[in-house]
């Protein structure tokens, strides 16, 4: 049941996902390797995750994003860790109220899915932080009885704070990331539309 159940899930899982998975699965085999000492057996796993990455870039066509996944499996396999692995061992320290990690929690995934690929601790960077505020003032949505409307001022806002504080709180004091100021500080939020301009998706 349970082969069957992950075979049903691989066929509706996104490319980007299942790449990760994989990546996480090929770290696994060459830390396990290193841990015991065959570094011929890391090696050679080192060497096939590059051969794998050249695959995933040309199942993609050969496209930028195929180029950016690839480049990233391989990053991964090697011990890099991505945004949510990072996101989730802070929330998951247990210091923030419930309520408090489920909404920091949402404007990660959030931003995650923003950048989509494989997005890494590199692409938190003022650039993608740029990006990801315009495309809140511009394009942000949120569902409400059955209809998505622009997210609110304070939607918005609340997105960039929580993104500000995993930047500040536990990226920045552990050295994870290399942006030395916070790409989130300073970012313009507009306000939200009123009732008569409000555009219906």
């Amino acid at each position: 049941i349970e082969a069957e159940f992950r075979a049903h899930r691989r066929k509706v899982t996104a490319p980007q996902d299942e790449t990760l998975e994989r990546a996480k699965a090929w770290r696994q085999s060459i830390q396990a390797a290193k841990a015991h000492g065959d570094h011929d057996l890391a090696d050679a796993l080192e060497l096939a995750a590059v051969d794998e990455a050249e695959r995933i870039h040309e199942r993609t066509g050969e496209s930028e994003a195929g180029l950016a996944m690839a480049q990233a499996f391989v990053r991964v396999s090697e011990g890099a860790a991505t945004i949510m692995e990072e996101a989730e061992e802070w929330l998951g320290r247990g210091v923030l109220p419930v309520r408090t990690q489920a909404k920091y929690r949402t404007a990660v995934t959030e931003f995650v899915t923003f950048l989509g690929g494989v997005p890494l601790l590199t692409d938190i960077n003022r650039d993608n932080a740029i990006s990801y505020a315009d495309w809140l003032n511009k394009e942000g949505k949120s569902q409400r009885t059955k209809k998505l409307v622009p997210l609110s001022y304070n939607s918005k806002r609340d997105r960039l704070m929580a993104l500000s504080a995993f930047w500040s709180t536990w990226l920045h004091k552990r050295r994870k990331c290399t942006e030395q100021h916070n790409p989130w500080s300073r970012l313009e939020v507009t306000k939200a539309p009123t009732t008569s301009d409000l555009q219906w998706d």
